[in-house]
C-alpha cells in the first residue's frame, strides 16, 4: 500500500493501491523515496512537494503543478511533463532523458547538471532558469554526434 503524508502536518493525504492519481491535491506532500514509476499524476497539484529520490520513470505528469517542488534526485526518465508547471523547481542533476517537456514552464528552475538527452522541449519557458552544465547532446546508435534533443523556445529557436 502507498502512503503519502503532508510534510508539514504529517497527516495522511493518500493511502491506497491506485496508480491513476489524476487531479489529486498533493500540495506539500512528502513523496521521497517512493516507487511511483508508471503512475498517472496528470493535473495534480504538487506545489512544494518533496520528491527526494522518488522513482517517477515512465510516469505521466501532464499539466501538473509542481511549482516550488524539490525534485533533487528524482528519476524522471521517459516521463511526460507536457504543460507541467516546474517554475522555481530544484532539478539539479536530474535525468530528464527521453522526457516530453512541450509547453512546460521551467521559469526560474535550477537545471544545473540535468540531462535532457533525446527529449522534446517545444514551446517551453526557460526564462531565468539555471542551465549551467545541462547535458543535451547525445551520441547516437551509430556513433554520430548529432544533437538529439530539441530545445526550442516559443519562436522555435534554440534556447541553449
Amino acid at each position: 500500500m502507498l502512503y503519502i503524508y503532508n510534510r508539514t502536518t504529517k497527516a495522511i493525504i493518500y493511502a491506497g493501491y491506485a496508480r491513476d492519481l489524476r487531479h489529486v491535491d498533493f500540495r506539500r506532500a512528502d513523496l521521497s523515496s517512493l516507487q511511483m514509476d508508471g503512475f498517472k499524476l496528470d493535473e495534480c497539484d504538487l506545489r512544494d512537494a518533496y520528491f527526494l529520490k522518488t522513482d517517477l520513470r515512465y510516469s505521466s505528469l501532464r499539466f501538473a503543478n509542481l511549482q516550488g517542488a524539490d525534485l533533487r534526485g528524482v528519476h524522471l526518465r521517459n516521463s511526460d511533463l507536457t504543460g507541467a508547471n516546474l517554475a522555481g523547481c530544484d532539478l539539479k542533476g536530474v535525468n530528464l532523458s527521453r522526457c516530453t517537456l512541450d509547453l512546460a514552464n521551467l521559469a526560474g528552475a535550477d537545471l544545473q547538471g540535468a540531462t535532457l538527452a533525446k527529449c522534446t522541449v517545444i514551446s517551453a519557458n526557460f526564462t531565468g532558469a539555471n542551465l549551467r552544465s545541462v547535458k543535451y547532446v547525445d551520441r547516437g546508435r551509430h556513433g554520430d554526434h548529432a544533437a538529439r534533443t530539441k530545445l526550442f523556445d516559443s519562436n522555435c529557436t534554440l534556447c541553449i
